[in-house]
């Protein structure tokens, strides 16, 4: 795939054809980080998101752009 390939429209695609069981580990995860934060009366969300924050954002950098791209070091803007 050339990187001038890349359509917008084939986000919804691959969105959507990535297996759902992998993608709940991360939700599980998340969720009992933040719950955790959360009981230790809020002191310890100050450590936690600024991770997920980051991770987050790595993982919404993974589902958009295309792996070509990625390894080739093109930097798409995101």
């Amino acid at each position: 795939m050339n990187t001038y390939d890349f359509n917008p429209s084939q986000i919804p695609q691959r969105r959507f054809t990535i297996p759902r069981l992998p993608s709940t580990q991360p939700a599980i995860l998340i969720a009992l980080l933040v719950t955790v934060g959360i009981l230790t009366y809020f002191v310890g969300l100050m450590m936690v998101t600024p991770i997920l924050g980051y991770a987050s954002w790595h993982a919404y950098r993974e589902t958009l752009i295309p792996e070509s791209s990625a390894e080739q070091g093109v930097e798409t803007g995101i």
